[in-house]
């Protein structure tokens, strides 16, 4: 935690987690100076943390987070700067069920790469971050020809959107925007209990979800596309439905989910029905007044009935 490292052999590595768990590499510098060094290196590493570290990759061949063979850790708030081609942001092989949250990888270099994926890496899942390299033959996110499983990124910004596959790669990359919803009145007033779909451009349900106190569904997540390395699968457009029986109201609009995005639903007014459940006058013939009434409502009411169509 909060050091300032920096290497000058080649293939030496700043900070190495080998054979080790539940380990926290937070706060620090670290410039592998050296050809083809390591920043940050996971070997049979899991459960760890990688927090708020500054990465910078003045050396050809340097990666700034290397998993050989990590799982289930997290890699989160860092920054990348990649400042010579051929360096890579992060790679990894062999590496399962990491969580990386709103890293910066960035390079003008030519040559670099964003993001590799490598043999035998699934499961991973970005969030919140965001990859751009804008050098001549370089690509944000590559998959290598032995990479397979799935790669998930949510709300991930690739500036140039360099995706690159290698021809026998059986990967798949999902892409995924956040998706919020808000129900209310044209008076402003917001609306609970409203029921929110969203199926994808072939009909297939993507979630169903009841808005709640603040009149608003919990967060979704959306899938946008499937990238493979001879398909591409879109989802666009979507239809959305806001149905709500309290006021007999229901309403569809239609989006390509290819950035964040709210949708709000705006119903016509804040008078809704209310709730009445009839115990008595009972389905039966009564053979004396009076004629009870016995009823509850969801909310203050005053309540009539007529047994000879509203003549008395």
């Amino acid at each position: 935690v909060n050091n300032n490292v920096t290497t000058l052999g080649s293939s030496s590595d700043g900070i190495r987690l080998a054979l080790s768990n539940s380990i926290l590499v937070k706060d620090n510098f670290v410039n592998p100076m050296g050809f083809s060094g390591d920043a940050i290196r996971f070997d049979l590493s899991s459960f760890s943390t990688v927090q708020n570290n500054s990465v910078f990759l003045s050396s050809g061949s340097s990666r700034g987070v290397y998993m050989d063979r990590g799982s289930f850790s997290s890699v989160l708030d860092n920054s990348i700067i990649g400042e010579l081609g051929n360096s890579k942001g992060i790679v990894l092989d062999l590496a399962a069920n990491n969580i990386f949250r709103n890293n910066l990888i960035f390079s003008s270099s030519n040559g670099f790469i964003g993001l590799e994926i490598g043999a035998g890496s699934f499961d991973n899942n970005f969030f919140d971050s965001k990859i751009e390299a804008s050098g001549v033959g370089a690509n944000e996110t590559q998959f290598s020809s032995a990479s397979s499983g799935v790669l998930n990124f949510t709300n991930v910004t690739l500036v140039y959107n360099k995706i690159n596959f290698d021809s026998a790669s059986l990967a798949r990359l999902n892409v995924h925007w956040y998706l919020d919803v808000l129900a209310r009145y044209n008076n402003g007033t917001i609306i609970q209990d409203v029921n929110i779909t969203g199926k994808n451009v072939f009909g297939d349900l993507s979630f169903s979800r009841l808005t709640g106190l603040d009149g608003k569904i919990p967060r979704q997540s959306v899938l946008s596309y499937s990238k493979f390395a001879n398909n591409f699968i879109d989802q666009n457009n979507y239809t959305f439905e806001a149905r709500f029986s309290g006021g007999n109201q229901n309403f569809t609009q239609s989006w390509n989910i290819t950035q964040n995005r709210e949708v709000i639903f705006v119903f016509s007014s804040d008078i809704k029905s209310p709730l009445v459940n009839i115990f008595d006058p009972d389905s039966i013939t009564y053979s004396a007044l009076p004629i009870p009434l016995n009823i509850t409502t969801d909310e203050s009411s005053t309540a009539y009935y007529s047994l000879d169509a509203g003549t008395n």
